[in-house]
């Protein structure tokens, strides 16, 4: 039991570091909030990016790539490039039954590395770290009060 929580507590800690630690490499996370890449990347999950400078885009991005592109609202899209023309790129949700616009490869933001489903709910909003630390206190919490509970038991017999 006591090497399960190690592991456990390894993996968590080397999982937040990570996470925190790839901005210093030009790589951002993101959660993905509509299925339009289903089931490649499904809802909710996250997604880490490469960001690209606009000089490196069109040497960097090719066909079938998932790349992250500004489209001028307050979401970017997250869809797979189905064409290169020049300076205009192509893309489409793989869940989807029509192509994008085209955009200019100045709009391409960044390039999609590797994405983990579900995981994404804990960085969407607060409330899934509050659950998970109130069930952390909870348990340890228990855990103290039944210790105690056995040493005044032993202490009476």
């Amino acid at each position: 039991m006591k090497t399960l929580k190690i592991i456990i507590t390894i993996i968590l800690t080397s999982f937040i570091f990570i996470t925190l630690a790839v901005r210093l490499f030009g790589v951002r996370y993101s959660v993905v909030q509509t299925s339009s890449m289903h089931p490649t990347i499904p809802k909710m999950s996250l997604v880490y990016i490469k960001d690209l400078d606009e000089s490196e885009v069109l040497s960097t991005i090719k066909v079938n790539d998932i790349i992250v592109v500004d489209v001028g609202g307050s979401m970017p899209r997250m869809h797979r490039i189905i064409e290169i023309d020049g300076n205009l790129v192509t893309t489409k949700g793989d869940h989807n039954d029509s192509a994008d616009a085209p955009v200019t490869s100045d709009k391409v933001i960044g390039i999609v590395i590797f994405s983990i489903p579900i995981i994404g709910v804990f960085f969407n909003t607060i409330y899934p770290w509050l659950i998970l630390v109130s069930i952390i206190v909870v348990y340890y919490g228990l855990k103290y009060i039944l210790k105690e509970l056995k040493k005044d038991r032993r202490k009476n017999i």
